[in-house]
């Protein structure tokens, strides 16, 4: 994870692929913060939270519901 933050410090990118990097590691804390910063960012990627497999483990939880509401899909 540090590689995406030094490359992030240089090359910026959108929270949401920080928000796959840290589902990839279980770490569903730090996903939902990105996803989290992700949406308040309008963040065009967002869009992709239901394609993205890394995310499986997310699926379930409450927030992740949440969040795809608030983007305006169907649950």
């Amino acid at each position: 994870m540090l590689q995406s933050l030094k490359i992030h410090k240089y090359y910026p990118r959108p929270a949401f692929y920080f928000a796959i990097d840290y589902a990839a590691l279980g770490d569903k804390e730090h996903a939902f913060l990105w996803l989290m910063r992700s949406y308040e960012n309008r963040d065009i990627e967002i869009f992709n939270i239901r394609t993205v497999p890394e995310f499986d483990s997310l699926r379930s939880d409450a927030r992740f519901q949440h969040l795809i509401r608030a983007i305006g899909f169907p649950t």
